[in-house]
């Protein structure tokens, strides 16, 4: 998901909701989020063309109130862009004309190459995926898909219920590698997570593995009850978290 491009028509300046913020923004989060092949996510199959969403979640990311998301999907659904279906925790949101939006382009100039901005974008992420690669490998990772990384990024998604993490995946995967590093093994950072998804204070602060790594002395120190005035004395809590 985090990973390519989508295709964008010019012919959206002339939808009849492009002149609305609120449900522009939404939409082209929709677009870019969701699936181009089908995936499973908590035992639920998530299809082409679809994404999970919490309104909650996705009002903090979109920088919109609750109600102006509720607002916006409804207006997407009344003039039939997208249907969705609800559970108590999330939304499954199914873009109708997904195949139309993102088919086979036919213009030769748009088959050639993507533009300018989605040939930048995409060498950075051949940089990060390089990266984490060196990285990984630095650490012992002889493939690209460690499974102690791995249970780090679905440890975060489980315990925060979060059907999928912010930023790149290359971003998170390397944040995790840090974190095992600071704690000297995986079981130190697993249980810092349980700590902060236990901790109502961090449920909405944690969204991703990096935000997890720069949160991590002071989820400790609070878990202790460490006074913050002795915060740089408790670095050493990170190697030995995993034997308390």
């Amino acid at each position: 998901m985090e990973n390519g491009w989508i295709k964008l028509h010019r012919k959206l300046v002339n939808w009849e909701w492009y002149d609305n913020t609120n449900v522009v923004r939404l939409f082209m989060h929709l677009l870019i989020t969701a699936n181009h092949e089908k995936s499973q996510w908590h035992g639920v199959e998530i299809g082409v063309g679809e994404t999970i969403i919490g309104r909650e979640s996705l009002g903090k990311t979109l920088g919109l109130s609750e109600q102006s998301i509720r607002t916006a999907i409804n207006k997407l659904k009344s003039t039939n862009e997208i249907t969705t279906k609800s559970t108590n925790k999330y939304t499954i949101v199914h873009i109708e004309k997904w195949a139309s939006y993102q088919g086979q382009a036919t213009n030769r100039a748009t088959n050639k190459q993507p533009t300018t901005n989605q040939q930048s974008t995409t060498l950075k992420e051949v940089k990060n995926e390089k990266n984490i690669r060196t990285l990984a490998k630095a650490n012992g990772e002889t493939e690209y898909g460690n499974p102690d990384v791995n249970k780090i990024i679905e440890s975060l998604k489980q315990e925060f219920e979060l059907p999928a993490l912010d930023g790149s995946a290359a971003e998170n995967r390397k944040y995790a590698w840090l974190a095992i590093k600071k704690c000297n093994g995986i079981d130190g950072v697993l249980k810092i997570i349980k700590l902060a998804a236990a901790d109502s204070f961090y449920g909405d602060k944690i969204s991703n593995v990096k935000k997890l790594y720069y949160h991590m002395v002071e989820i400790v120190q609070k878990a202790r009850g460490i006074n913050k005035e002795v915060k740089n004395k408790v670095a050493p809590a990170y190697a030995n978290i995993k034997n308390n």
